[in-house]
C-alpha cells in the first residue's frame, strides 16, 4: 500500500463515459479560463483500462486472414425514431470531429418462430404499432406485458426482443412503460468499423493525464453541509480529498456495497436506488471459419424464438465478418453469467434451428460476456421498476452540495433535443456533461460566497 494523501477541487469516479465526459467539460472549463484559476480534477478508475462499458477487442480466428472485431458491451451509435433530429448526439465526435468510418444499419430485419420464418410485414407491423401504443399511454403505469394483452398485441418474440429481454435486459412484465415511452425510441443507427473502444480514446485524450488507473474506491466520507467536501479512500490505500465529487460507478456497483458512504446516502436516493436495477444483458460470439457461407447478407437482424420458447436475436454477418453476434437478456442473460457452457450451446442450437446442423462443424470459435459478473458493472445497463420511472431525474439531484451521481441510469436528458438517452452511451456522457456543469456552477457560488464574507470581515475590521 503507497498510502499517499492527494489534494484536488473535483474527484471524479469512473473512467467510463460518464466520467471522461465529466473530465472534458471540466478541461474545456480550464482551457476557456485565459489565465483564470483552473479547477484541478482527478479521475479515478477501478479497473486496467478506461471506457467501462465500452470495450472493443481484435481476436484471431484460426483460418480467417484478418482479426475479427467485437464489441462485447456497447455496439451501436442508436438513432431516435420518434425525434425531430434523430442523429445520436456523439455522432459530432465520431463522425465529424474524428472522422471515424461507420456503417449505416440499415441492414433487413427476420424472424423466425420454433424453426420457421414468419412473415416480415405483420411482425413489422404489431412493432410499430406497439411503438404508437407505448406513445400514446397516458395512464398510470404497467408493465409492458400488461399493455400489450390489453391493446390485443400479445407477447409475440418481435416484441419481447423489440422492447423486451434484450432491450432491456428483463421480460416483458418487468418494464415501466411509461420508463420506456419517456426514453429515446433507438432505431438502427451506426456502427464503428474500428469499435466503439476506438472512440473512447479518443474521446478521452485530453483528460488521460488526469486519469488514474487501478484505482478502486472503498470508501466515500462527505458533509451534508459542503464544507468539509469529500474524502476518498482506495483499496490500494491512497486518500484523496476534495471539494466535490462525481461518482459514475453503475448502480449494480452503488447497490452492492462495494463502496461504503459515511454517512449513508440520504434517504430519498437510498429509496430511488431500491428501485433501479441493471438488466440482465450479454452477448456470445459465434466465430465462422472463412469457408461457411452466410445464408444472409451482412448485419442481417435475425428475431428468434427457439423451438424450446426462447426469444433471441441475432445479428448475423456482424460488421461484414465471419462472424454471428448473439444478443440474451433476462433470463437467458443470466444463464451466460451462471452457466457459460449452457448459454452457448442455446445460442448455437437457435442457429441450427433455422440454418442446419452443419453450421456446428463451421464455428471454431466463441466468446461469452459475463457482465453480471464483473465486479467493476454487476450487469448489463439500468432498468427501473414500473411504477417508479421518476428515480433516473432523483438520482441526480446534488447530495449534500458535494455529491453528484452521473450515468447512463440517471439525469441523462440532452438539453438541445429534451430527450432522454438513459441506458445508452449518449445517456452516460450527457450526465457526465451534466454532473460536471453543475460542480462548476457550485464551485462558482462556493468562490463567490467566499469572496462576500472576505469582504464583509474586512469592512467589520476596517469599520
Amino acid at each position: 500500500m503507497t498510502g499517499q494523501h492527494h489534494i484536488c477541487d473535483t474527484l471524479i469516479i469512473g473512467a467510463g463515459l460518464a466520467g471522461i465526459s465529466a473530465a472534458r467539460t471540466i478541461e474545456a472549463h480550464n482551457r476557456s479560463q485565459a489565465g483564470g484559476a483552473a479547477v484541478t480534477y482527478t479521475v479515478l478508475e477501478a479497473g486496467d483500462k478506461i471506457g467501462g462499458r465500452v470495450q472493443t477487442e481484435k481476436r484471431s480466428v484460426a483460418g480467417n486472414p484478418h482479426d475479427v472485431i467485437i464489441n462485447p458491451g456497447a455496439q451501436w451509435l442508436h438513432a431516435d425514431v420518434r425525434a425531430d433530429t434523430p442523429e445520436n448526439p456523439l455522432l459530432k465526435h465520431v463522425r465529424d470531429e474524428y472522422k471515424m468510418p461507420l456503417v449505416h444499419d440499415d441492414m433487413p430485419r427476420v424472424f423466425y418462430d420454433r424453426g420457421f420464418p414468419t412473415r416480415y410485414n405483420p411482425s413489422i407491423q404489431r412493432i410499430n404499432t406497439a411503438r404508437r401504443v407505448i406513445d400514446n399511454f397516458q395512464g398510470p403505469d404497467t408493465d409492458l406485458a400488461t399493455l400489450f394483452n390489453e391493446t390485443n398485441l400479445g407477447t409475440p418474440s418481435s416484441l419481447a426482443t423489440t422492447f423486451g429481454e434484450v432491450e432491456t435486459g428483463a421480460p416483458l412484465h418487468q418494464v415501466s412503460a411509461v420508463d420506456v415511452r419517456e426514453l429515446v425510441a433507438c432505431n438502427r443507427g451506426e456502427f464503428t468499423k474500428e469499435g466503439l473502444a476506438t472512440f473512447v480514446d479518443k474521446f478521452a485524450e485530453d483528460v488521460k493525464p488526469n486519469i488514474k488507473l487501478n484505482s478502486a474506491v472503498k470508501k466515500v466520507s462527505w458533509q451534508p453541509n459542503g464544507r468539509e467536501g469529500v474524502v476518498i479512500e482506495t483499496a490500494n490505500g491512497d486518500t484523496y480529498h476534495a471539494k466535490r465529487c462525481v461518482m459514475t460507478t453503475s448502480v449494480g456497483v452503488l447497490k452492492s456495497g462495494a463502496i461504503a458512504f459515511d454517512p449513508p446516502l440520504p434517504p430519498a436516493h437510498a429509496e430511488s436506488l431500491s428501485h433501479i436495477n441493471m438488466g440482465n444483458f450479454n452477448k456470445i460470439f459465434l466465430f465462422f471459419d472463412k469457408e461457411f457461407k452466410f445464408p444472409v447478407n451482412h448485419n442481417t437482424h435475425m428475431d428468434v424464438r427457439t423451438k424450446s420458447g426462447d426469444d433471441v436475436f441475432y445479428l448475423a454477418r456482424d460488421n461484414g465478418q465471419q462472424l454471428v453476434t448473439t444478443f440474451l437478456g433476462g433470463e437467458l442473460g443470466q444463464l451466460c453469467d451462471r452457466d457459460p457452457d449452457a448459454a452457448r450451446e442455446l445460442a448455437i442450437q437457435g442457429l441450427a434451428e433455422i440454418w442446419g446442423d452443419q453450421v456446428r462443424g463451421h464455428i471454431v470459435d466463441t466468446r461469452v460476456t459475463q457482465w453480471g459478473n464483473d465486479p467493476l458493472v454487476r450487469g448489463g445497463y439500468s432498468r427501473v421498476e414500473v411504477g417508479h420511472h421518476h428515480v433516473r431525474q432523483q438520482l441526480a439531484e446534488p447530495i449534500g452540495g458535494v455529491l453528484y451521481l452521473a450515468g447512463e441510469a440517471m439525469g441523462t436528458i440532452n438539453r438541445e433535443s429534451g430527450r432522454n438517452w438513459a441506458t445508452h452511451m449518449a445517456g452516460a456522457a450527457l450526465s457526465g456533461e451534466r454532473a460536471a456543469r453543475e460542480v462548476l456552477q457550485s464551485l462558482d457560488r462556493g468562490t463567490a460566497v467566499a469572496a462576500a464574507r472576505a469582504d464583509a470581515s474586512m469592512t467589520r475590521f476596517v469599520s
